[in-house]
């Protein structure tokens, strides 16, 4: 049966659905069509023999329609046209009727659910009533659907709109959904992944002073920023920190904003203790109550993503009064101490904002500047050391302890190893793996690195037009642009750098600059409309012994402003003639996709006495990462 207009495959045809009935009943000479409850008149019906498609292959199992066939049903073909016409001001009113429709259609509500997902910030903001109206089923799809786009806070935002039942930022003053749904769609949240402003300006908010599993979640993302990142991370929290610097909490305004200084916290705001000291824990009134005075939280040892709950129910997994569950000690600690972490990072940003208010420390005397300076240092240093001795210093005075999620003193690491042993792997699915997993737009094509002078870079990408065509220098047909400070000589030859074959000698010379410093750079423009935001990238040397030891990798958006993204001193990795060297970029700044890159000479090379010692030699450069293409 065909509904439509035409012959199926006839020209002008035009074909809404097409189902062959894998068992036809012989002799059949009229059908009758019905929409629910609806009678439906149809005109210019003809009847005639089916089209010529050969015998119908056997059917499947459950007696599907044969893959290829069209819909198996009416409801099929209407589902398909209703997620077709969705949009960000239909797809919650969408999913809530697929929820009362029969498993059948489940296609309609993963349809509704990736829209809401594609579009969140359009849906939250076209239809904030019909979001936060969505049962947790249906809001747990949208938070898990791999559609998610950037950037992060978008859906936090959308997590505490339909946490506090409102899209109103004044009356997100505490969640008033379950806790343990709450706790649950937080762990999908890549807290690592958001800008260190907007980590603070939820921590200053009052869903975080009144939610511990949040608290937790900040503080966990904080620590793998200087763990990941090192000086850049921490160079971020002191910029963002800084008596100069704007508020923390302008990109947060949907969580209720700031709660103010230490005497207008709600009550039983967990982790909000009093004033903190190095090496001597807290004072005043205490930290580590959560809501309701509930305990600090503890991730059990159950499989599966599980943290401890605040109050308002308990976690997911955890057994129910009565039951006495036993807790590993290294848990309970780690409870405590993320508790105290949390005191010492609002102690800070209150001490930030003192700071800010009394003029930037411009008058003399004025103890605000060197008390928001004192509690920045107790802050990086007790979440870079992530749980260590608190009779320690983490090292020398002021500098944080070097720490990594595979430490034992990690309260996050331990956490994690105990559900992995317990479930016996590590699991793909896990929310507190995916958080460190930089979520992507859709249509961004990632591109890892694999081994050095492989195929997988962004220059062999865009010289094969994706992999679709046989490979061609990006710069001999203008796809990408090479640069340097010295113009196209012999010895500069700009094809030569990105044509991945082995150059005898290719190197840039120096470059006065209108401020009079002179500089020597090779650079890389992947054209309008290409971003890359870089987390790996490969140099080559050249035939000379010039090896590079000291320069940066930049980027920029312009071409003009540029960032580094990761530094190199006295980086003796290239040793050989045509050897490869490779390095992670792990830095704040490569988190933003950019157009531009370049390698910028820093210091001189292996030989100054024999070669010219301003003069940058690579002898190629393959970059990686994640890639758009608009």
């Amino acid at each position: 049966m065909t509904v439509g207009h035409g012959r199926p495959g006839a020209p002008g045809a035009a074909v809404l659905c097409s189902v062959v009935d894998p068992e036809p009943l012989q002799g059949m000479r009229a059908c009758g069509l019905a929409a629910w409850d609806t009678h439906v008149a149809y005109r210019a019906v003809r009847t005639g023999a089916a089209p010529e498609q050969g015998p119908a292959p056997p059917p499947g199992p459950t007696g599907a329609a044969p893959a290829g066939a069209g819909p198996a049903s009416l409801l099929d073909a209407a589902v398909g046209a209703v997620v077709a016409g969705l949009s960000p001001s239909t797809a919650c009113a969408a999913a809530l009727l697929a929820l009362s429709l029969p498993p059948d259609a489940g296609a309609l509500l993963r349809g509704a659910t990736d829209l809401i997902a594609r579009r969140l910030p359009s849906v939250l903001a076209e239809e904030p009533a019909g979001l936060v109206s969505l049962p947790f089923p249906a809001f747990m799809a949208v938070v898990r659907s791999p559609f998610l786009p950037p950037p992060e806070i978008s859906v936090f935002r959308a997590v505490a709109a339909w946490g506090c039942g409102s899209a109103d930022p004044a009356a997100q003053l505490r969640f008033s959904r379950p806790a343990a749904e709450i706790t649950s769609l937080l762990e999908y949240v890549r807290f690592p992944q958001m800008e260190v402003p907007e980590l603070l300006g939820i921590a200053r908010s009052r869903l975080a002073r009144s939610f511990v599993p949040l608290q937790d979640l900040l503080l966990e993302a904080l620590h793998s920023l200087l763990v990941a990142t090192g000086d850049s991370g921490r160079l971020a929290i002191e910029s963002a920190l800084a008596p100069g610097a704007a508020p923390p909490g302008g990109p947060c305004a949907a969580c209720g904003g700031g709660a103010g200084r230490a005497g207008a916290r709600p009550a039983g705001g967990g982790g909000a203790g009093g004033e903190w000291e190095r090496g001597g824990g807290e004072r005043g009134g205490g930290g580590g109550a959560g809501t309701g005075g509930a305990a600090g939280p503890a991730r059990d040892g159950s499989p599966g993503p599980t943290r401890g709950a605040a109050a308002g129910g308990p976690a997911r997994g955890a057994k129910t009064a009565g039951s006495s569950p036993a807790k590993p000690e290294g848990l309970e600690a780690g409870a405590r101490g993320c508790s105290r972490l949390f005191g010492a990072l609002t102690r800070a940003i209150e001490d930030a904002e003192d700071a800010r208010a009394s003029g930037s420390g411009s008058q003399a005397g004025d103890p605000a500047p060197a008390r928001a300076r004192r509690s920045l240092e107790g802050l990086l240093s007790s979440v870079g050391s992530a749980g260590a001795s608190d009779s320690g210093d983490g090292g020398r005075e002021g500098r944080p302890a070097r720490a990594s999620f595979d430490s034992a003193d990690s309260p996050w690491a331990s956490a994690a190893r105990l559900r992995a042993g317990a479930a016996g792997a590590l699991d793909p699915e896990d929310p507190s793996l995916l958080r460190l997993t930089r979520r992507v737009h859709p249509g961004v094509t990632e591109l890892s690195f694999i081994h050095d002078g492989d195929q997988n870079g962004v220059l062999w990408h865009l010289g094969t037009g994706g992999g679709r065509a046989a490979w061609t220098n990006p710069c001999t047909t203008g796809r990408v642009r090479v640069m340097a400070s010295s113009p196209q000589t012999r010895l500069t030859d700009y094809r030569a750098l990105v044509s991945r074959n082995f150059v005898r000698f290719l190197c840039a010379g120096p470059k006065f600059m209108p401020s009079g410093r002179m500089e020597t750079w090779w650079a890389l423009d992947l054209g309008p409309g290409t971003r890359l935001a870089c987390n790996h990238y490969t140099v080559r040397a050249d035939e000379s012994e010039a090896f590079p030891r000291s320069w940066s990798l930049q980027g920029s958006a312009d071409g003009e402003r540029w960032a580094t993204l990761r530094e190199h001193r006295g980086d003796r990795s290239l040793c050989l003639k045509g050897q490869y060297a490779s390095f992670p970029v792990t830095s704040v700044e490569s988190r933003t996709p950019v157009r531009y890159f370049r390698l910028l000479m820093t210091g001189p090379h292996a030989c100054p006495g024999q070669e010219p010692e301003a003069h940058l030699h690579v002898g190629g450069i393959e970059l990686y990462g994640h890639l758009s293409v608009e």
